[in-house]
């Protein structure tokens, strides 16, 4: 028997669902459609169109100490390092090697030279092609004319950004804004005490649209972050092009939710204030005064995510801690318990995503970022 088959494309029906919800009024809204989460092809489109065209965040420029301290990302399936240069200047070049195309840096380090672990091709950390053995018989091979592609890169507020797109406003330029909003939270003087990498089985915009709102910590934080911040105290602002924003303030007393002494200019409520901001598409930072969580991610397919996470603290609060290396271990194991509460539901709803009978639900007035995150993807995927 013939069996019918759907010749529609699903990236169409997708972007035309996608434009219904982000021009539905705030108190319409609803999800994006399941397969938004779940499709290959549609990630195909966000690589295509958002993570080959955008500012993404590679990491905490002061984790880049001295000369020769790297840091490796993926952007737009580019593999990149990000090197501190003799003169302190941070550069991003291309992580391929020229020769065929072996990736010459691993994780995070320090180098003198590079050398390609194939072929022991080996370049400056600029970039720069210095040798190439057994290469004498290959006709007007010149190495010295040989560098590998430099990736544009500027820091914002203590973050190093990276972009294969040339033709970008600057970073500073479309974060003036959220810059301005938060600028009592000092962010470039935060000192980052410990990063990770891992891969979650979800989707990542999933995982983004979890970060960015705060209406889930009653329920699923409800003995991690709820009894510092609690959800009721959520703020939601008008967020720009570049990002979305809420506010939500922690409890009085809270040393983790109390701004040091030693800051009197800041009064009130103030004191106690936090802020959570998605910067798009991917780079999702929460805090305060004390600390700022934060994440980086990238798509490695429909429903795995590279997560590169980490936590940076005032120097202030930090000059107060007694013994540092118990309570980094502290620290990171808080926000691990974190990570995992919000991981699990994560991974369990990449699964229900692909089920017959998931259709979009409604948002809550705390859900506004999500709101404003649609938006922001209409207008990268839906051609003008």
């Amino acid at each position: 028997m013939h069996q019918e088959t759907n010749s529609v494309p699903v990236m169409p029906n997708l972007l035309a669902n996608l434009a219904g919800a982000a021009a539905r009024p705030l108190d319409q809204a609803v999800t994006l459609p399941p397969k938004a989460y779940s499709s290959d092809e549609f990630l195909q489109g966000e690589q295509e169109r958002i993570f080959r065209k955008s500012w993404l965040c590679v990491g905490r420029a002061d984790e880049l100490k001295v000369p020769g301290d790297y840091l490796t990302f993926d952007i737009g399936g580019q593999p990149i390092a990000s090197i501190m240069q003799r003169d302190g200047r941070i550069k991003t070049i291309s992580n391929v090697c020229l020769h065929r195309s072996a990736k010459l840096l691993k994780d995070t380090g320090n180098c003198g030279r590079i050398v390609c672990p194939y072929h022991a091709w080996t370049y400056d950390c600029a970039g720069q092609l210095l040798g190439a053995p057994h290469m004498e018989q290959a006709r007007d091979f010149r190495p010295r004319e040989l560098h590998l592609p430099e990736i544009r890169t500027e820091l914002w507020e203590g973050w190093i950004y990276a972009t294969l797109d040339n033709s970008l406003p600057a970073v500073a330029e479309q974060l003036r804004g959220l810059k301005n909003r938060l600028a009592m939270f000092d962010m470039p003087q935060l000192v980052q005490i410990f990063r990770k990498d891992e891969v979650w089985h979800t989707n990542w915009k999933s995982l983004a649209e979890n970060f960015m709102e705060s209406y889930h910590l009653f329920q699923l934080h409800a003995t991690t972050v709820e009894p510092e911040m609690p959800t009721k105290t959520t703020v939601c602002v008008e967020g720009e092009p570049a990002y979305c924003l809420h506010h939500f303030w922690g409890i009085e007393g809270s040393v983790i939710s109390t701004v040091h002494p030693s800051k009197t200019h800041i009064h009130g409520e103030d004191r106690r204030k936090y802020y959570d901001a998605c910067i798009f598409p991917s780079h999702l930072v929460a805090g305060g005064h004390n600390f700022v969580f934060w994440l980086s991610l990238y798509p490695k397919s429909s429903c795995q995510v590279h997560v590169r996470w980490g936590v940076a603290m005032a120097p202030e609060h930090l000059a107060d801690v007694e013994n540092r290396e118990n309570y980094f271990k502290e620290t990171e194991a808080y926000f691990d318990l974190v990570n995992r509460e919000d991981q699990t539901l994560l991974e369990a709803m990449q699964t229900a995503h692909h089920a017959p009978l998931t259709k979009p639900g409604r948002l809550s007035h705390f859900e506004r970022p999500l709101w404003e995150f649609q938006k922001y993807l209409a207008r990268s995927l839906i051609p003008a």
